[in-house]
This record gives C-alpha cells, sequence and structure tokens, in this order.
C-alpha cells in the first residue's frame, strides 16, 4: 500500500478533494494524465491489483477513474503476457 499511497504533495499537485458525506474522491484530471506517477510491482503485487481491480469493476464510479483503472490493468495484462 505505501507503493500506491498518496501523500500530502500528492493531494495538492494533482488537486485531490474527498467530500466527506459521499465520500467521493476528485482530482484534476489533465494535471493527472500530464503528470503520471509511475510504480513498479513484482508478480505477486500484479496479481493482488489486477483481483482488486476486477472486484470493483461492478461499481459506480466517475469517468476518469475508469480511464486510469481500465489503463493500469491494461498495463498489467500486458506485463503478465510478456513474462
Amino acid at each position: 500500500m505505501k507503493k500506491v499511497e498518496l501523500t500530502d504533495e500528492d493531494r495538492e499537485k494533482f488537486e485531490i478533494k474527498v467530500d466527506e458525506e459521499s465520500q467521493n474522491m476528485t482530482w484534476n484530471a489533465q494535471k493527472d494524465f500530464d503528470n503520471p506517477i509511475e510504480f513498479e510491482f513484482s508478480d505477486m503485487e500484479c496479481e493482488y491489483v489486477r483481483k482488486a481491480i476486477e472486484a470493483l469493476s461492478d461499481g459506480q464510479h466517475p469517468d476518469e477513474y475508469w480511464l486510469i483503472v481500465t489503463t493500469l490493468y491494461d498495463k498489467l495484462q500486458n506485463t503478465e503476457s510478456t513474462e
């Protein structure tokens, strides 16, 4: 979890806000796309993230969320196929 934890600097840089009532998170998607954060995952971590994404796939989320999640999932699938 430490690898993907959002820092206070990230929250400011990407204008991340959480609505206390609904617990929905919003951020400046353009800043996110212009300044992507990169992570390296072990094979076990990749499998864990893939399963987590699959478990969340039935939920209702903003378009920006799906764009990020599907991009991550696709990259994880490509990692698996090249090993």
